[in-house]
C-alpha cells in the first residue's frame, strides 16, 4: 500500500493522555514498551530471515507491554493464542497487531494489515454490544461473565520510513476480507523514531507476522 500523505499533525498529547488515563494507562508506559520492542527490532540485519522485524516487533511489544503494566495490576492473557494484557478490573483487554498506512493519522481510517479470525471477530461483536449499553441505560449485558463484559482495544503499529506510527483504538467493525476497519475510539500515539542504519518501508515479507487467529469471513 502506498504511503499516505501526512495530512495533519498527531493527536494533541493532552487529549491522548486523558483518553489513556480513562483506561488506566499513560503515554509514558506505552512509549516504554514500544521503545524497548523497537530496540530489539533495530538489532535486525539483512541476514535475518524475511519477516523477522514484524515477528520481533509483535512479540516483543506484547512482552514489554506486560512487563510495564503487570506491576500496576494488569495481567497476561493468552486465551486463543492471542497475547493480551488485561486491566486490573478485568474490563479492558489490549492486543497488539500491525496496521496499514492510515495508522496514527487523522483524516484516514486504518485497518489491520492482516485478516482476523473468529476469536477476534467475537471480541469485536462484544465491543459492539458494550457500546450499545454505553449509549443506553446503565445496565449490564445479560451474560454477567467477566470475559463477556471485557472491552478489547488494539495497539496498531505501522513502520513508515524513519518512524513507527501507532494508535490504541477500540474496534467495532470488520470488512469483507476479515480486517478490522471500524473503530469507536482512536487514541493516536507519538511517532517512534527508528534507529536502523537507513530508513525502510516494509515489503511483503518484512511484516509477515501477526497474532495467531485463523482468518474467517465475518457472519
Amino acid at each position: 500500500m502506498a504511503e499516505l500523505d501526512p495530512i495533519s499533525s498527531p493527536q494533541d498529547p493532552n487529549d491522548s493522555a486523558a483518553a489513556l488515563a480513562a483506561l488506566g494507562l499513560t503515554l509514558d508506559r506505552l512509549a516504554e514498551a514500544r521503545e524497548r520492542a523497537q530496540h530489539d527490532v533495530d538489532e535486525c540485519t539483512a541476514l535475518d530471515p524475511p519477516g523477522a522485524r514484524g515477528h520481533i516487533r509483535h512479540t516483543r511489544t506484547v512482552r514489554y507491554l506486560r512487563e510495564v503494566l503487570i506491576p500496576h495490576g494488569w495481567t497476561a492473557d493468552d486465551g486463543g493464542n492471542i497475547g493480551a494484557v488485561v486491566s486490573p478490573d478485568d474490563r479492558v483487554s489490549i492486543v497488539v497487531t500491525s496496521g496499514d498506512a492510515a495508522t496514527g493519522r487523522h483524516g484516514h481510517t486504518p485497518r489491520t494489515k492482516y485478516p482476523k479470525g473468529e476469536l477476534t471477530w467475537r471480541r469485536v461483536r462484544q465491543n459492539q454490544q458494550l457500546s450499545l449499553f454505553d449509549d443506553g441505560p446503565a445496565t449490564q449485558p445479560d451474560d454477567e461473565s467477566v470475559e463477556n463484559a471485557r472491552q478489547t482495544w488494539v495497539l496498531l503499529q505501522y513502520p513508515a520510513g524513519d518512524v513507527v506510527r501507532a494508535e490504541l483504538s477500540c474496534p467495532e467493525g470488520v470488512d469483507d476480507s476479515g480486517r478490522i476497519n471500524k473503530w469507536s475510539e482512536r487514541i493516536l500515539l507519538p511517532d517512534l523514531p527508528l534507529d536502523t542504519h537507513e530508513a525502510w518501508e516494509p515489503g511483503p515479507d518484512d511484516e509477515g507476522y501477526d497474532s495467531v487467529d485463523v482468518p474467517v469471513s465475518p457472519r
